[in-house]
């Protein structure tokens, strides 16, 4: 993002300067030129210590963005997001390790795929109560890895409007030293059902002698009840973790989004009340003049269209930017719907020059050989 709006910034200065010397090549009058370059410098460095001042939040926002992507992607829990299709669209690196695999092979893939036959149906029904009901819902299920070991796992899950599109945010802890110790604690208590004369108990109940293995029985019912309650906690624990690393994220980009958006209105309402203005005047100034005026007309799209894309990932720039100076100017003038012949007036060449840069344009920007306007695709680029 840094990168993208210091490009920005230097088009914006490259742009402006020639234009400038165009404007002065003319015949307009000098104390307007004059005033209007004043004004315009003091405006530049205005604009570009706002510019500095919106990278500087760019590379705090990248900063703490990438510190809590450390936090998501090595969190103790797997985190995923399933689209409406339950198509796996991201999962964090705990993750992909808990499911075996790499996660460029995981994405893109049916979560279902990982869900032992068994639990298909509990899942199915799972996903539906999400669904209609606005809240967070938990199951355990049986997942299988790629290797064929399962392990089970504790869902946490949720609904999430995101770019209109309903997204379901998963957590999910692996539980299966947990279920081993229930099961073991079943087997315990189905064991002991049949075998109570072992235990010598007096009139309140209290046992007065007990064999070797019931001793050892109790003791390792103790202590698996113990890692139960242990892992239980854990799990509370980490999902308030998660809770709070959420909100942290959830803040943080609206902070970025708000910023980002307050600096380019500042930008916009800056560049039409101090810069726009002076353009009017100057083209008032310049009537009847049809090469300054056109070239004035030029200077005012072409600020415009910068002020537009500034701070956003255009495909303007990045297209601009296999083309030479010469080729940047022609194209920007095919974009404003400029003949041939006044573009080649513009640019005091011939049409036969403007018409080779249009083919070499066409060629890097791969629309060689191809029946689409020039005009309209470059159009499409700033959609």
């Amino acid at each position: 993002m840094s990168d993208n709006s210091n490009e920005i910034n230097q088009q914006l200065h490259i742009g402006i300067v020639e234009q400038i010397a165009q404007v002065e090549s003319t015949n307009v009058p000098i104390p307007i030129v004059d005033e209007f370059l004043c004004e315009l410098g003091v405006r530049q460095i205005v604009l570009e210590m706002q510019n500095e001042e919106l990278r500087q939040t760019i590379v705090d926002l990248e900063t703490s963005r990438l510190h809590y992507l450390e936090l998501y992607e090595f969190a103790p829990v797997a985190y995923l997001t399933l689209t409406p299709e339950r198509v796996i669209a991201e999962i964090n690196v705990t993750g992909a390790k808990l499911f075996g695999v790499e996660r460029k092979e995981i994405v893109n893939r049916y979560f279902a795929e990982f869900i032992a036959d068994d639990y298909k149906d509990h899942w199915h029904r799972y996903e539906l109560l999400v669904k209609q009901q606005d809240c967070q819902h938990s199951c355990e299920l049986l997942i299988r890895r790629e290797d064929g070991i399962n392990f089970y796992a504790h869902i946490e899950s949720r609904y999430q409007e995101e770019k209109c599109t309903p997204l379901m945010r998963v957590t999910l802890t692996d539980i299966t030293e947990r279920k081993q110790a229930e099961e073991v604690l079943r087997f315990i208590a189905v064991a002991f059902e049949p075998q109570a004369s072992i235990i010598v108990d007096d009139a309140h109940k209290v046992i007065l002698r007990a064999n070797q293995v019931l001793n050892i029985l109790l003791d390792a019912r103790q202590r698996l009840e113990k890692e139960a309650v242990t892992s239980k906690s854990d799990i509370k624990k980490i999902k308030e973790e998660t809770a709070e690393i959420n909100a942290v994220l959830n803040v943080l980009i609206k902070h970025r989004e708000t910023d980002i958006a307050d600096t380019k209105m500042m930008l916009s309402g800056e560049v039409e009340n101090t810069i726009m203005p002076f353009l009017q005047k100057l083209k008032g100034a310049s009537a009847g003049r049809l090469q300054t005026t056109r070239l004035i007309d030029i200077l005012e799209a072409n600020l415009k269209q910068m002020v537009k894309v500034y701070g956003n990932a255009a495909n303007l720039p990045s297209a601009y930017q296999q083309l030479t100076p010469t080729q940047i100017q022609v194209a920007s003038m095919v974009r404003q719907g400029l003949s041939t012949k006044a573009i080649a007036v513009t640019l005091n060449s011939s049409p036969e020059t403007v018409n080779i840069h249009r083919k070499h344009i066409r060629k890097k920007l791969g629309l060689d050989n191809k029946a689409s306007s020039l005009r309209s695709y470059l159009l499409s680029l700033t959609e």
